[in-house]
């Protein structure tokens, strides 16, 4: 029984280092089809939520994007959105300004710029996602449906780890 549970603890082990592993290609390899464009995968990303808010998680009116948008989506520190973002003003491709609505928000927005180079980033983008097809069909279904499922497993474990964290504090 002991060998039985040694044995599935290491071929979970080895599935997450499978998936780590997954991501870790795909990032390398959509930085080197954007790296003609001048961009990485984070910026391309960054670009593409500011200029194609989700409605569901974005907290300013008419899908505007704030900055702590991007960090409740990507699930980055506020202080990386900051650099990114800066990256993306310097170069001339996202602009800020105070919100209409509470002066204190700055909203974040695409340039004309910005918007031309995101519509040129998609070509990459969708080579890469092409590769998919490569995967038999079931495959790819099974994973499709399966990714919330994990993100969901994921989000419910960090929440008991939050409780566990501020009980130990409180």
């Amino acid at each position: 029984m002991e060998l039985t549970r040694v044995l599935l603890k290491k071929q979970i082990d080895e599935r997450i280092d499978g998936l780590f592993a997954i991501e870790r290609e795909l990032r390398a390899m959509l930085d080197r089809k954007l790296a003609p464009l001048g961009v990485t995968y984070a910026q391309y990303a960054m670009l593409r939520f500011i200029g194609e808010p989700r409605g569901a998680v974005t907290s300013g009116p008419d899908n505007v994007v704030r900055a702590t948008d991007v960090t409740d989506y990507f699930g980055f520190a506020l202080r990386t959105v900051t650099v990114t973002v800066n990256r993306l003003v310097n170069a001339g491709l996202v602009r800020r300004r105070k919100s209409p609505s509470d002066g204190r928000v700055q909203e974040l927005l695409l340039t004309t710029k910005g918007q031309k180079l995101l519509d040129e980033a998609r070509v990459p983008f969708r080579q890469t996602t092409e590769i998919f097809k490569d995967l038999p069909g079931s495959h790819w279904e099974r994973l499709w449906h399966t990714i919330p499922s994990i993100l969901l497993v994921i989000a419910k474990q960090n929440k008991r780890d939050e409780r566990v964290q501020r009980g130990k504090r409180g």
